[in-house]
Parts: structure tokens; sequence; C-alpha cells
């Protein structure tokens, strides 16, 4: 990646407790930010932090994922709680990621 270009991430997860946290220290560091939230009615929390490039789904929704992946560079992926199904959806957006272009991704998630 060249030095003067802007790095984009994505943050899955955006408006929850731990995705929120780290947010506001990739803007602080001038990371191009966009947030993938759960439902629409999230976007006035991460809006809050800072970020104004929004893309509301479901991690399930493949379309919604690959909008979200599109031009980014990194991906930080919080996964939900009780997310069902939840190591089969993991794999499925790592592979999402991948087919994106995306060089990048830290994942946490809880395996059940």
């Amino acid at each position: 990646m060249q030095a003067n270009k802007t790095l984009k991430v994505l943050a899955v997860g955006a408006a929850g407790p731990s995705a929120s946290l780290v947010v506001p220290e990739l803007l602080r560091r001038s990371v191009s930010v966009r947030a993938f939230v759960h439902k629409s009615e999230d976007e006035p929390t991460v809006q809050k932090l800072g970020v104004t490039d929004i893309v509301a789904g479901e991690l399930s929704d493949t379309a919604a994922v690959a909008k979200a992946l599109e031009g980014m560079d990194a991906v930080f992926y919080i996964a939900p709680a009780a997310l069902e199904n939840e190591a089969e959806v993991g794999k499925q957006f790592v592979s999402a990621a991948k087919q994106a272009g995306v060089r990048r991704v830290v994942f946490s998630s809880a395996i059940h």
C-alpha cells in the first residue's frame, strides 16, 4: 500500500460495545472508516462516533456484505453475541473479504 493512500477500514458491529471503542481511534489516526451495522436504527450511534459511511444489513446477506466490503483495505470484525451459525457466517465473511480484495482482517469471535 502506498504511504500517501488513506487506509479504508470496515468496522463490523461498529455500534456494538467493542467496535465502538476502536472506531474513534481509527478516525483519530486519519483512517477512513465505513461502519457495518445490523440495522438502520444503529446509524445514529456510529454517526455520533464520527462515521459518515454506513452500511446496514445482516452478516448473512451476501449483497449487503459485498456492498460493505467494496473498496476496503482492511476489516475489523467483531462477531455479534449469540449469532446463529456463527462459525459458518464468519467463514463466509472472510471468504467475501478475500474476494473483495481486502488485505487484512482482524477477526474476533467466541465461536460457539
